[in-house]
């Protein structure tokens, strides 16, 4: 008997599976755009908004000002400007962001189309910062690789050195961390040559991998994600502070944290100096990373009537409480370093082999030297486990923003996330390139310089001036208090009206001159070429002053037959996502 030949029209047969097949990609690809999630619970948006304000910034940035002005004497101003500006940009930002349900680039293009550059310029910010940002991420898986071998490869045995005799001292330790760091992982040669390292791109390509699995699904993936990556690092800081606590002679350690924070080192004189304010509130602006966008967007995906007021109440005071244990660890730490290797805290964030002002020495110089006089991996495996978790938590909330404002505005590339997400990773990849060069380091340091300062005071500066005279205070309480149906007391009704209306532009306009009058010649004790000063504040420009003028020219366009007055109020989709739904449908019915 002949053998049967399958009929493939039949309904089981190969054929039949293939032509379903088609028919369901072309329904996937041609059917309904997938509705926009919301976060499953509150606690995890909570955590999304705690696990993107507390980075890398809190671990080295902070502890590093309370050094340089004096822990007591530093948080003044930073408790100042968190109360000033902090807070109430903070509660701002998500309270729009709830209230439309969309991303920052609509936000402020339905409050007033003139302005809606400013929700793109927050977009490029956050670009901006994750291609850099990825790059010490990078630095951090390479160095938790290496954790692994048996010996690490920056303690002194593993390295060959050609140091003059007279730095043959105790401190050779810190020394030949310094030289791995800076000649093994970054290879640096000059400071103004490059040279693209292999081991370099291919870890910053996983650390991409990571940051966009945690994203594939939206918020169902990364809320899920923030469990982990926000809980690990207080797991691990307290670990290092009761290991601490255990191992350091007990009048060490208590003297270490008064030393830091002790109200008896306040500095009045100090109080009086522009840097030290400066410094406070670039640590709080990049610390809240209010003017990126991220906040807009990730509140974006809350239900309608969350107490916003609150929810902002205990988010920065999780991010305080971060950094000041980050602080304590740090500097009890430092105190047991100084013991053990015969250096002070001047040699990690002052000293001769420090690499600029991004905070790099505290991470991967100053704690691997200390790790390698322990016998077993376990800590320093914790520790850049610890870094990574805060990194990628940080990384989420600016890809988020991107991705966020794609899918916005592309509404049919959602059924594409994947492909769409594997496009980016190559792209984001090609433009790390650069940042993974010998000299790479001098790269990541003039982008963190020129964003985390001029670039965030504009566009804070902007973006409360449209929220506050061009829309209204009185109307954002109105949406905040009567819409969305969050109390607010008469005194902090007060409050926010005098801090949003006048106190934070003030604030950030005499930061934003003071930035730019004193913006530093030198880095790392060497000449700053002209051309990076050229290249920072041309990207400065581009990113706070150029695309909102673009934006600016585009809506008087399609305006223009409307009247200059509609470029400056509301549009009729300035609406929460529920009646805008329900004005679709009733339209259609209509139709």
């Amino acid at each position: 008997m002949l053998a049967e030949v399958e009929d493939p029209t039949s309904p089981h047969g190969n054929g039949s599976r293939f032509i379903r097949g088609i028919k369901y990609l072309l329904a996937y690809l041609l059917g309904p755009v997938p509705e926009r999630d919301t976060w499953h619970n509150n606690v995890e948006g909570i955590l999304s908004h705690i696990g993107y304000v507390v980075g890398l910034g809190n671990m080295w940035r902070f502890p590093y000002f309370c050094y340089k002005h004096g822990g007591a004497t530093f948080f003044i101003p930073y408790t100042v400007f968190l109360l000033v500006v902090g807070l109430p940009e903070f509660f701002m930002d998500v309270s729009l962001g709830q209230y439309l349900s969309l991303g920052p680039t609509h936000v402020y293009s339905y409050m007033a189309p003139i302005f809606s550059g400013l929700g793109w310029a927050m977009v490029a910010m956050s670009l901006v910062v994750s291609v850099y940002y990825i790059v010490v991420l990078g630095w951090t898986l390479y160095y938790l690789f290496l954790c692994f071998q048996p010996t690490p490869p920056w303690s002194r045995n593993s390295i060959e050195y050609s140091l003059p005799d007279s730095q043959m001292v105790d401190n050779i330790t810190y020394v030949a961390s310094w030289k791995f760091f800076r000649e093994e992982v970054l290879v640096v040669s000059s400071p103004y040559e490059f040279e693209i390292q292999g081991h370099l791109v291919l870890c910053v390509g996983v650390a991409w991998l990571l940051v966009m699995t945690s994203l594939v699904r939206g918020v169902r993936s990364s809320g899920k994600v923030a469990y982990v990556t926000v809980i690990v690092p207080y797991i691990v800081l307290v670990l290092l502070l009761a290991w601490s606590y255990d191992t350091m002679h007990q009048d060490v350690w208590r003297e270490s944290l008064r030393n830091y924070f002790s109200p008896h080192r306040v500095k009045s004189s100090k109080l009086l100096d522009p840097e030290l304010w400066a410094d406070a509130a670039t640590q709080v602006s990049f610390s809240l990373g209010a003017v990126y966008g991220g906040h807009t967007t990730l509140s974006s995906y809350n239900t309608f009537k969350q107490n916003t007021f609150r929810n902002s109440i205990v988010i920065i005071l999780c991010n305080t409480a971060t950094s000041i244990l980050c602080g304590f660890v740090v500097f009890v730490s430092l105190s047991q370093m100084a013991v053990d290797m015969s250096i002070t805290v001047d040699d990690v964030f002052n000293g001769e082999y420090r690499l600029g002002g991004l905070g790099a020495e505290l991470v991967f110089i100053a704690y691997p030297a200390f790790f390698s006089r322990m016998t077993n991996n376990v800590w320093p495996v914790l520790f850049f486990l610890m870094i990574l978790a805060l990194g990628i938590d940080s990384m989420i909330g600016f890809m988020e923003t991107s991705t966020t404002a794609l899918f916005d505005n592309f509404k049919c590339l959602r059924r594409l996330r994947l492909p769409v997400m594997f496009v980016m990773i190559i792209f984001l990849i090609l433009l790390d390139l650069p940042l993974c060069a010998g000299s790479g380091i001098f790269v990541v340091e003039l982008l963190h310089g020129y964003t985390c300062k001029a670039s965030i005071l504009i566009i804070g500066l902007i973006k409360i001036l449209v929220v506050h005279y061009v829309y209204g205070f009185k109307e954002f309480m109105k949406l905040v208090e009567e819409e969305m149906q969050v109390w607010i007391p008469r005194p902090v009704y007060w409050y926010l009206a005098l801090t949003l209306k006048f106190l934070a532009p003030l604030s950030l306009l005499g930061l934003l001159v003071w930035t730019v009058v004193g913006e530093p010649q030198v880095y790392a004790e060497l000449p700053l070429p002209f051309s990076y000063r050229v290249v920072g504040w041309s990207l400065t420009l581009i990113i706070s002053c150029g695309i909102i003028p673009v934006f600016a020219i585009r809506a008087i366009y399609h305006n223009r037959n409307q009247g200059w007055r509609k470029l400056f109020k509301k549009t009729n989709k300035f609406l929460p996502r529920y009646i805008m739904e329900s004005q679709s449908i009733y339209d259609l019915e209509q139709h």
